[in-house]
């Protein structure tokens, strides 16, 4: 399922029951939650980019861009998932009670990734036996304060095994 922008308990529920893996978009609540809520109303935007709740459920969930509706790289979305704010806000976030934690973030991108597409068993994380993909970041994510994280340059990306990219 791609998006799965706006569910209700109901939805949520069934959604829980079916063999179904969800391609969210964590930027999508930066750039239009303020329209949706206007069209939603207050009560029914609680449903809004559901990550946590899908997350919570068990379901499988890759993040994702949408390229090029939002800015491919991922620590954008990392930042949105985590914080559920804009670039630069300072509120508690849109729906604060969907955000997640970083690590759970970072997993949308990697075994999420690989998961969504029936990968889990050969991509996703740095393992034995796991195909070679991983990108080195100048900085660690999990540390870095906040508004610096979606700043964070690339050092080093290898791609089965072989450097594709190195930042002198």
């Amino acid at each position: 399922m791609i998006h799965c922008s706006l569910v209700d308990e109901e939805l949520l529920a069934k959604l829980a029951a079916l063999p179904v893996a969800v391609d969210m978009q964590p930027q999508f609540v930066q750039g239009e939650y303020q329209a949706e809520l206007s069209r939603l109303g207050e009560e029914r935007a609680q449903g809004l980019h559901p990550l946590k709740s899908l997350l919570d459920r068990g379901l499988i969930v890759a993040g994702g861009s949408d390229a090029p509706i939002e800015v491919p790289n991922p620590l954008h979305g990392i930042y949105a998932a985590v914080t559920r704010r804009n670039f630069g806000e300072s509120h508690d976030g849109y729906n604060p009670h969907e955000k997640i934690s970083r690590f759970e973030a970072v997993r949308l991108y990697t075994v999420g990734a690989a998961e969504i597409i029936g990968q889990q068993l050969m991509r996703g994380k740095i393992a034995e036996g796991f195909a070679a993909d991983f990108t080195i970041l100048q900085e660690d994510v999990f540390t870095v304060e906040m508004e610096q994280l979606p700043h964070i340059q690339v050092a080093c990306t290898v791609v089965n095994g072989q450097i594709v990219y190195e930042n002198r």
